[in-house]
């Protein structure tokens, strides 16, 4: 599917909703995650290890809500998103460490830029006008990768660095991922503010740079933001 096909699809969805304002409740989204890749089977000897580490990320959008005021209730809308992930070799030796006696590194960065549906079912209690109550809830996001670009980086042991030209990360790219979130509603100016942790399986595979160690999901923690005017 070409990126102008992506955009018009979520341009005709969001026209859809926002023509249904008498029950959809337009959400004002902001989050920051942190995303780990899962390595698979990682390379390693005596002297090389290979792992991940969490790597920080952003998303913006507009969340529309359903029937608000209800107990239970449905959110969907799009979000923009940029995600790193982080992939580590460590104990390399390089002719220059073979001399002074170090070890060198080699630092993979994958980054995502993404468009996202959620579809969410979230329960609150409405009851509680005007005061602090939870809300959680699960649901699945619909994760359309718009970019992926690749960055290679060598750590020498003297503490040098040189960028690599060509570094080839393979993604599978899935479309689904499962989402679970709990948090607390209060009031704020005129409108409701949401401050939601989640947690999230990415199942995007990898075929990592150097020894095409495999990851076939990320694991995904964060914070959101939402207000509702």
């Amino acid at each position: 599917m070409s990126l102008k096909s992506i955009a018009f699809y979520f341009f005709l969805y969001y026209s859809t909703l926002t023509t249904a304002q008498s029950i959809f409740s337009p959400t004002i989204h902001a989050g920051v995650h942190f995303s780990s890749l899962v390595l698979s089977e990682p390379y390693s000897n005596e002297s090389i290890n290979e792992q991940s580490s969490f790597a920080p990320g952003y998303s913006l959008g507009v969340v529309l809500a359903l029937r608000r005021e209800k107990p239970f209730f449905f959110r969907t809308g799009f979000l923009y998103k940029e995600q790193q992930n982080k992939h580590f070799i460590r104990g390399l030796r390089f002719a220059s460490d073979i001399q002074s006696g170090t070890t060198s590194s080699v630092l993979n960065s994958i980054q995502l830029s993404s468009m996202i549906m959620p579809f969410e079912l979230a329960f609150h209690n409405s009851k509680k006008e005007g005061k602090a109550t939870y809300i959680f809830g699960g649901g699945i996001w619909l994760d359309l990768i718009l970019k992926a670009g690749s960055k290679g980086v060598i750590r020498y042991g003297s503490l040098a660095e040189e960028e690599l030209k060509v570094v080839n990360n393979d993604i599978s790219r899935q479309l689904l991922s499962p989402i679970i979130f709990g948090g607390v509603e209060l009031p704020f100016g005129s409108g409701l503010l949401s401050i939601e942790l989640h947690t999230r399986a990415v199942f995007h595979q990898y075929a990592l740079y150097l020894y095409e160690t495999h990851s076939k999901y990320s694991i995904e923690a964060g914070i959101c933001f939402r207000y509702a005017p």
